[in-house]
């Protein structure tokens, strides 16, 4: 979840890309109204959701935020992964409950629990323990500890939790090695008994049985986790949106909410400010060092040279590495939401250079504007004008460079180590240091992806 938005913009702009196409606004506004009154989150819908440099919502409000996401085309499954992990007992508790209710209401919740407390394990409906990727006990909680006590592990000791003393079994059970292994044995050995005997609770245990062996052919839960199930019929109100979820948002709409997502985020920071007067310093100082050089180009060829590389050099290595760390931060966000469905890549990328468009691109332009006339280019709206579209796409040609490593290579340090690589490559590759004519010609022909050809006299 982003930290820049509150909890009602999470939820809402979740509605926007993940309900269908034919939904009204209204009826976004709706849902996301009742799934703040589901989980108890009205109170704080216009809280910042926050992070680790931003003070927001508490911890249990946070995991229940990420489940109201989810909730927003009302599934008919779904799973969370130790959704209490990092909670204190009490919000725990809480979670748990809301999870009950929606579970109550017609929705199917399945949960890895990690280390429940007592009031929270008697709540479940349907328990699943595994142990190694078999089943050790499936069906009513209430059958779970008789059914060990049964199989020779012993009594349940008084004042103990029941989850506590279950982990410790199967743990204790795991460590004699799979050929004296008990405990999925003695399971398998109750299933076959309850078959044989035409039970209804023996069958039913059989079909759950097999559908987790089933399911463990490609999951393993350790023994820290106790695998919990809350099921309940899905209702037709549960079921009402499924039909409108095959047609997702259009790719213009996609666009527009990322786009206004994107701003959202950066509500309240105060880097555009910060990179302003940056940029204005920049300039301040570049134009005193090469302040008003003469108009004669065949004398100072070289100043001119050295101040078109400089300044585009300076602004667009910033840029580079700005995007390869502002994306590095998203890209684990980006890949999740798009896996959910919720858009594809090429809405994502464009709302995300439209809104870094004014750190990216408007400021470095103002500083090469500034500069320009300082330092006495020269002096026509032709040459000015060429020279602020040739510098925009410099510019832009290295926010794709910054994106294109930060896409190519997932780890942050990775990409920040080959950055300077590149960007020193095609500073040399610019001719600015080494004339082409001297270049290796096995080598000589990298020079078509330089960013820089300060050969153009059109610009000075």
């Amino acid at each position: 979840m982003l930290p820049g938005l509150t909890v009602h913009e999470t939820i809402k702009f979740a509605a926007d890309l993940r309900m269908s196409r034919d939904a009204t606004e209204t009826e976004r506004v709706d849902a996301c109204d009742a799934i703040l009154s589901e989980l108890g989150l009205s109170h704080v819908r216009d809280v910042l959701v926050g992070g680790a440099m931003r003070r927001g919502v508490s911890g249990g409000e946070r995991k229940r935020l990420a489940v109201g996401v989810e909730l927003v085309t009302r599934p008919a499954l779904l799973l969370l992964d130790e959704p209490t992990s990092g909670l204190d007992a009490a919000a725990a508790l809480s979670l748990v409950k809301v999870l009950l209710a929606l579970a109550r209401r017609g929705q199917t919740v399945v949960a890895a629990i990690h280390q429940p407390r007592t009031t929270i394990f008697d709540a479940f409906d349907h328990l699943v323990l595994m142990s190694k990727g078999r089943v050790v006990f499936e069906g009513s909680p209430g059958g779970c500890v008789p059914h060990l006590e049964r199989s020779g592990v012993g009594a349940l000791p008084p004042r103990t939790n029941p989850a506590d003393f279950l982990m410790d079994v199967i743990a204790a059970d795991e460590k004699l090695g799979e050929e004296y292994r008990t405990l999925p044995a003695a399971w398998a050995r109750a299933v076959e008994k309850g078959a044989k005997t035409g039970s209804r609770s023996g069958a039913a245990a059989a079909a759950a049985a097999a559908a987790a062996a089933a399911a463990t052919m490609t999951t393993t839960t350790t023994t820290e986790d106790v695998a919990i199930t809350m099921r309940r019929a899905p209702s037709a109100r549960a079921l009402s949106t499924l039909s409108r979820i095959e047609q997702g948002p259009t790719l213009v709409r996609q666009l527009v909410v990322l786009t206004r997502r994107e701003d959202k985020c950066r509500r309240g920071a105060n880097l555009t400010t910060v990179n302003a007067a940056q940029s204005l310093a920049m300039a301040a100082l570049t134009g005193l060092f090469w302040w008003q050089m003469p108009d004669d180009t065949d004398e100072h060829v070289m100043e001119r040279f050295s101040i078109l590389f400089f300044v585009i050099i300076a602004q667009s290595n910033n840029v580079v590495f700005a995007c390869v760390n502002t994306f590095a931060k998203e890209r684990q966000l980006m890949l999740r939401e798009h896996a959910k469905g919720m858009y594809r890549p090429l809405p994502f990328f464009i709302a995300k250079t439209a809104s870094d468009t004014v750190n990216t691109l408007c400021l470095p332009c103002l500083y090469a504007t500034c500069v320009y006339w300082l330092v006495g280019l020269k002096r026509t709206a032709e040459g000015y004008f060429v020279f602020t579209a040739a510098f925009a796409l410099c510019i832009l040609v290295a926010q794709s460079l910054g994106l294109a490593l930060s896409c190519a290579i997932p780890n942050l340090q990775v990409a920040m180590m080959v950055a300077p690589m590149l960007t020193l490559m095609l500073m040399i590759l610019g001719g600015f240091y080494v004339n082409f004519s001297s270049m290796p010609s096995f080598i000589r022909w990298l020079s078509c992806s330089r960013r820089l050809d300060t050969r153009s006299p059109r610009w000075s």
